[in-house]
């Protein structure tokens, strides 16, 4: 059986945190978040800190209306109009896009 060299235990340590940030870097998009996944990956393994991450499901995406500056959750029915002020990205109300066809 061979020994193990602290060069060995070093490279295995090194890859160890490298993998363990790479799962945390994918827990920042999901709901445990960066520090807790990092936390799990260090001290338990990167499989379990995946695992974790994983288990959690995604984060939802918090939006901000530049308009008034409203931030929450906006319903799919919304369609990217800001329910606070009723505007849209480019500062429209949905009356904006409603003409009237004239026929000649």
């Amino acid at each position: 059986m061979e020994n193990i060299t602290d060069s060995d235990l070093q490279f295995y340590a090194l890859v160890w945190v490298f993998l363990s940030f790479g799962v945390a870097a994918y827990g920042n998009s999901m709901k445990v978040g960066f520090f807790p996944t990092l936390l799990a990956s260090i001290f338990l393994s990167p499989v379990v800190g995946l695992i974790i991450a994983a288990v959690s499901g995604k984060k939802e995406a918090v939006k901000t209306c530049p308009n008034c500056g409203w931030q929450g959750l906006l319903h799919p029915s919304m369609a990217g109009f800001c329910p606070a002020c009723g505007k849209n990205k480019h500062g429209k109300t949905k009356a904006d896009y409603q003409t009237n066809v004239v026929s000649s």
